[in-house]
């Protein structure tokens, strides 16, 4: 309850020998805050964003601490909003950029510059620059990006000559021609000028294959076959030359001694120009309706068998059937006579068959009743 002394600048202090001494106080006797001295007892300390850089301001009894946003044209503090800083910065550990960056300015990052933020196989990184931008002048370093994101800046291997069948051709400009002149694949150049030629192929030029008529020199093998369309004519078939007599110089791949395949009703022809023509074979059928065999003898005795002309002989047969579109066949019943040969034998009528010899070598005289010389065998089959 007792009422407090006035203030006063002394003050007692006790030593480590307990000794008490009685000293002048350092007291404060004013507060000076941005060039205004404050006017107390009671001072007031705040803190604003005004201003451009850190500074003080004083009023009164208040101070005020300003630390303004960092910006274009302020110094100060780095917020969590978005800032645009001015003068160049350079981040010695590198920099991550979580929802793209545009560099306005360009950017030196020492540590790597990240870009997060992409879509499909587009970055959110803005080069300040479109394909519609005027480039610049060539030059030998380009960028690449690796498989984890990684720009990279390389060196181009510049061409500083080129030399195409001759001299080194003239630049900056270089102009690539075609031709087909020569007798093999070649390059010529003149200037900034050079020709490529690629003849067509040819009896005595190593070319290519043309869809026009050639002749190639050289020995061709078509290891897979080849088609021939268009007939069988000059210009538009294939020709094999060189025959020798009856023999053409064309080889099938096959001999007389090839296992044959199944029968078939197709076969091939060859008419007098030599066109080789696919036929079909005239049957109605591979297995006769019926079959019918007889046993005849030539009543006629004796008779001579000439060379070249044939003797016809008749043979007819009451009740027989006999279709004129049959297969006739005809044996010897017993040892025909040498010299003697069987040409032909044929149904003329339903009931008559004709059976045509002749002699080979020289005439032959057929006596039948001499060791059954003219008894044989017909038989007939009808399809």
């Amino acid at each position: 309850a007792t009422a407090a002394a006035a203030q006063t600048t002394k003050y007692l202090s006790v030593d480590a020998t307990g000794k008490v001494t009685l000293n002048d106080l350092n007291a404060i006797t004013s507060v000076t805050a941005g060039g205004t001295t404050m006017t107390g007892p009671a001072l007031t300390y705040l803190t604003s964003t005004s201003g451009t850089d850190f500074s003080i301001s004083g009023l009164g009894n208040t101070a005020t601490w300003n630390l303004p946003d960092a910006s274009v044209t302020a110094r100060g503090v780095v917020n969590t909003g978005a800032q645009t800083f001015g003068g160049l910065k350079t981040l010695n550990s590198g920099v991550i950029v979580n929802n793209g960056s545009i560099l306005n300015s360009g950017t030196t990052a020492n540590g790597g510059l990240i870009v997060n933020g992409a879509i499909a196989n587009t970055s959110l990184l803005t080069l300040g620059l479109t394909s519609g931008t005027t480039p610049g002048t060539a030059s030998d370093r380009f960028l690449t990006v690796n498989a984890t994101g990684k720009v990279t800046l390389n060196t181009l291997a510049a061409i500083t000559s080129v030399t195409a069948g001759g001299p080194p051709m003239t630049g900056p400009a270089l102009i690539y021609n075609t031709a087909n002149a020569g007798t093999d694949f070649s390059i010529t150049s003149s200037g900034n000028t050079s020709t490529w030629n690629l003849p067509d192929a040819s009896a005595t030029s190593r070319g290519v294959v043309t869809t026009a008529a050639q002749t190639l020199g050289g020995l061709k093998t078509l290891a897979n076959g080849v088609v021939v369309n268009n007939g069988s004519t000059l210009n538009n078939g294939a020709t094999v030359s060189g025959a020798t007599g009856f023999t053409s110089n064309l080889t099938l791949g096959i001999t007389s001694a090839t296992t044959p395949d199944t029968n078939s009703d197709k076969y091939l022809s060859v008419n007098a120009t030599g066109n080789v023509t696919l036929n079909s074979v005239s049957v109605t059928s591979n297995i006769p309706i019926k079959i019918k065999a007889f046993h005849v003898q030539i009543v006629e005795a004796p008779v001579w068998l000439r060379v070249g002309t044939p003797t016809i002989f008749n043979f007819n047969i009451a009740g027989a059937a006999l279709s004129l579109s049959s297969t006739v066949t005809v044996s010897p019943a017993k040892s025909i006579l040498a010299g003697t040969k069987i040409n032909w034998a044929r149904v003329t009528n339903a009931t008559n068959i004709q059976v045509a010899m002749s002699a080979e070598g020289s005439d032959q005289k057929l006596n039948p009743g001499n060791g059954n010389e003219g008894d044989f065998y017909i038989t007939v089959m009808e399809f």
